[in-house]
């Protein structure tokens, strides 16, 4: 029989053994805790950094966006929105399905669609979405005209960009104007192109002086896309420019270059009437402002651009009185400025042109009231080798040697082809070695050359162009009035334009 002090030996013995089983198994389940944790630390780590096994996973490729439209309306190229995607790295983008991710930075509401690429996107290559025509914004993000969306782009291999872009008003109409270049040669950056507008076909979206146009290089109509653009004069109609039957226009392509045999798009949108001019990116010459210059814009259009000068800043006077008011009218500018050089005091002026190549326009209005002047372009102040164009000689190109000072030239004295007392337009074109001079009577058209005549061959490396009077002893005076520089074509001619449908 076992009395209770044997029983509480017992017991107490039990106890000591279970306790030392129980820290037994405790510390075996630490140890196979510490292994298994090992264990996944292991696989995560040669997961991460793909062990000594080459990687299975493809190289993924880069890719950016070119630009981003987004319109309720369909405006973008007849959808609700317009991506061109870029392939900017050095791989393939694979066939397969584009994510296209969108957010309402302003409600924060989001949506998704997708866009398919038929086929492998090879470097520097673009590919548009949608691929389809007639695509929406999708109808759960909400989208209203004005607000700014973004969207997050990941392509079939996991590469990813994204863009942003304003909602266009439904009241933003615009026409796609093409311009093609026939030439076997890419046109040249910042090409001055003219274009022929009938605005009398959009009266119904213009301001009456079409200060609400715009022009851009792609169907994404932000800032960063416009073209500068310069109303030169218009004809027909009733009397205001949104009506009249012809109009020029200079659009500058800057940042375009068309390829060889090629055509680019480029955009002429109509914001709402109530806007203007801006006098930057859309402008006119300045005697059709109610304000003389108001608007004037040629500056950021043409190379070298200045109505004659109003001032006589960057010009060289030598017994030149400089601007004047009493200058005959008819000239292509104001006739306040003009410039007049006098020979019977051998007055000359000049001003200096950097970067003065060998394909270009030179542009420019004289006016004498006898025999004439001579107008120049030469390599150095105060003397030249260049060329000399005489009125006297009817445009005739004459050598200049390079000892002969501006002052001492001695002019032709037949052929004239010029009247007294008329504005002449004188474009002189700068082709390789060759000067060509073409005289317009009252031609006030920029883009119009006159009757050429003789061509002399040139060592362009002249950046001077100036009005001498002849000295001959005659109390003549000539004047002179604008002066316009821009880009002579590829092989002199100009790229073709065509109109689409307003949309």
């Amino acid at each position: 029989m076992i009395n209770s002090k044997s029983l509480r030996i017992l017991t107490s013995r039990r106890f000591i053994e279970n306790k030392a089983v129980s820290e037994i198994i405790a510390t075996l389940l630490l140890i196979f805790l510490t292994i298994a944790a090992g264990i996944i630390v292991y696989a995560y780590v040669m997961g991460f950094i793909g062990g000594s096994e080459p990687s299975s996973q493809p190289t993924q490729s880069v890719i950016s966006v070119d630009s981003f439209c987004a319109s309720t309306y369909l405006l973008c190229n007849s959808d609700g929105y317009s991506i061109v995607i870029r392939n900017s790295g050095s791989s393939t983008v694979p066939a397969g399905t584009f994510q296209l991710y969108f957010s309402d930075l302003g409600s924060g509401k989001t949506a998704s669609t997708i866009c398919q690429l038929p086929s492998g996107l090879s470097s520097g290559n673009t590919f548009t979405c949608p691929s389809s025509s007639g695509a929406t914004l999708p109808a759960s993000l909400s989208a209203s005209q004005g607000n700014e969306i973004s969207v997050h782009i990941v392509g079939p291999d996991g590469s990813a960009t994204a863009s942003s872009s304003k909602i266009m008003s439904s009241s933003t109409y615009f026409v796609p104007i093409t311009i093609t270049n026939s030439q076997l040669t890419p046109t040249q950056d910042d090409l001055q192109q003219l274009i022929n507008v009938d605005f009398a076909d959009y009266k119904s979206y213009l301001a009456s002086d079409v200060g609400n146009v715009r022009f851009y290089n792609t169907s994404n109509f932000i800032a960063n896309n416009e073209l500068p653009a310069w109303l030169e004069n218009y004809t027909g109609g009733t009397g205001g420019a949104s009506s009249a039957t012809s109009s020029s226009v200079w659009l500058s392509l800057v940042g375009t270059i068309i390829p060889a045999s090629s055509s680019t798009t480029v955009y002429m949108v109509f914001d709402p009437v109530v806007a203007e001019f801006d006098g930057v990116y859309w402008g006119e010459a300045p005697q059709l402002s109610s304000t003389y210059g108001e608007y004037d814009n040629g500056a950021r259009v043409f190379l070298y651009y200045s109505v004659a000068p109003s001032t006589t800043t960057g010009w060289t006077l030598n017994d030149v009185a400089g601007v004047t008011a009493s200058a005959p009218s008819g000239s292509y500018f104001h006739t306040q400025d003009s410039f007049y050089a006098n020979s019977a005091n051998g007055d000359y002026l000049y001003t200096q042109i950097p970067g003065l190549s060998t394909n270009e326009i030179i542009t420019f209005w004289t006016y004498t009231t006898g025999l004439g002047n001579v107008y120049f372009l030469a390599n150095s102040a105060g003397k030249g080798q260049m060329a000399r164009l005489d009125s006297r000689g009817g445009g005739d190109w004459a050598g200049l040697a390079a000892t002969t000072t501006w002052t001492s030239w001695n002019a032709p004295s037949s052929g004239l082809h010029e009247s007294a007392n008329t504005w002449y337009k004188y474009d002189i074109v700068l082709n390789g070695a060759t000067a060509t001079a073409y005289i317009g009577a009252n031609t006030n058209n920029l883009g119009i050359l006159g009757t050429s005549a003789n061509s002399l061959s040139i060592a362009n490396d002249g950046n001077y162009l100036g009005i001498i009077g002849d000295a001959l002893g005659a109390t003549y005076i000539s004047y002179w009035n604008g002066l316009i520089i821009r880009l002579l074509p590829r092989n002199g001619v100009s790229p073709s334009v065509s109109f689409g449908a307003l949309s």
